[in-house]
């Protein structure tokens, strides 16, 4: 039996044939190189001259610095409210003001001069023990006016400390010689001696203690 091909059949394999040929065609064929003028991009004479200005100027370190400055300015202006300028302004604020602090002079003091730092007569708050003068102002809860150490405020505190005695009759009238402490026992000394150390890290040291008849410096 002779099958007839029709017009169909023959267009399709025309167009078969076609396809096969395109698919073996070498690959320039397909894609023809690019030409020189593809291939390069020719910059603008004046885009050149800007570029190597830019690139000699910042070979240079002062311009350099010059330009990361006003980049850093310019940064500034337009991002006022970046949190990197909060926080460097907030550690500003929180840094300490070194001029605002009070100077310490060192002093002398009588047992009556003394006397007037007791937390009544004026705000400050100061105790003597082992002949230096403490400012514990800070501890005005242990030692002011009611405090379980009041009677020691504005006064020679050294006896009281040795003894562990808070009693008024520990301490010395401003009216007579220092307590020279010499009837202490050993441990009462180290005890005494403690305690001054205890003093001397935890409150400032304003000045010392001296006899009525020796000079005075305020």
């Amino acid at each position: 039996m002779i099958h007839h091909q029709g017009p169909c059949f023959q267009d399709l394999r025309a167009s078969r044939r076609d396809s096969l040929q395109f698919l073996a065609r070498p690959v320039h064929d397909v894609h023809p190189p690019m030409s020189s003028t593809h291939r390069s991009i020719t910059m603008p004479a004046t885009a050149t001259a800007l570029l190597d200005s830019a690139s000699l100027a910042l070979t240079s370190p002062v311009n350099a610095a010059l330009a990361a400055a006003l980049a850093l300015y310019l940064w500034r202006v337009w991002w006022p409210s970046s949190s990197w300028a909060t926080d460097l302004a907030a550690s500003a604020d929180r840094a300490p003001n070194l001029d605002a602090t009070e100077p310490i002079l060192i002093r002398s003091f009588t047992p009556r001069e003394l006397a007037f730092y007791d937390g009544k007569q004026t705000d400050k708050i100061y105790v003597s023990v082992l002949g230096r003068v403490f400012d514990v102002t800070a501890g005005k809860a242990f030692y002011g006016p009611g405090g379980p150490y009041g009677n020691f405020a504005g006064r020679d505190a050294s006896r009281g400390l040795s003894k562990h005695s808070f009693d008024v009759s520990m301490l010395t009238p401003i009216d007579q010689p220092i307590d020279s402490l010499a009837d202490l026992t050993p441990d009462e000394r180290a005890a005494v001696a403690d305690w001054a150390g205890h003093f001397a890290t935890k409150y400032t040291h304003v000045g010392f203690l001296v006899e009525p008849n020796a000079d005075t410096q305020k």
